[in-house]
């Protein structure tokens, strides 16, 4: 198997994967946001999109960072 070649498809495995083990925690959270189960969700969902994005086509639009002070 060639990974260079299967890179996309591998990544979208590893998505799915990823999602498939955080609706696994949600169903363990049964509704209650404060459960870690759905804390862990969220961290299973989060690299997930990474790994294998929505829209991957679509050009993102920039905007400028600028700091703000808090006080």
């Amino acid at each position: 198997m060639n990974t260079t070649n299967n890179c996309p498809q591998l990544l979208d495995l590893a998505a799915e994967h990823l999602t498939a083990a955080a609706h696994h925690a949600e169903a363990n959270a049964r509704g209650e946001l404060t459960s870690p189960w759905h804390s862990f969700a969220g961290h299973l969902q989060h690299p997930a999109g990474g790994v294998s994005p929505v829209g991957d086509d679509e050009p993102v639009a920039t905007r400028p960072l600028r700091h703000r002070h808090h006080r």
